[in-house]
């Protein structure tokens, strides 16, 4: 409510597992390196190569825990990869759930 004072909206994350998360993310990642990448041979999730810490953090997530240095940008992609994200016209009244945290 304090955010919505300043008129940002935000869109509670998923109360979600982790590790549903992280299978979403290795799906979205995997094509076949047998093959050259094309239009149907690609990763359906892309990171811009300006995005060095995200790159790095996919690069050398272990998944051991809270302490995990990586965490951060995987939560960041997890969340993302779990939720119906699209455009939000600021016009538009956006309705929220209770079940995110």
């Amino acid at each position: 409510s304090r955010m919505r004072d300043l008129d940002v909206e935000l869109v509670p994350s998923p109360g979600k597992q982790i590790t549903d998360g992280e299978a979403i993310i290795t799906d979205l990642l995997k094509y076949d390196h047998t093959r050259p990448v094309g239009a149907d041979n690609r990763p359906r999730l892309m990171v811009s190569d300006r995005c060095r810490n995200t790159i790095y953090s996919l690069e050398n997530y272990t998944g051991s825990g809270q302490d995990e240095p990586c965490k951060d940008y995987i939560d960041a992609i997890r969340y993302l990869v779990q939720t119906a994200v699209g455009f939000v016209d600021p016009n538009e009244p956006v309705s929220t759930e209770s079940s995110g945290y």
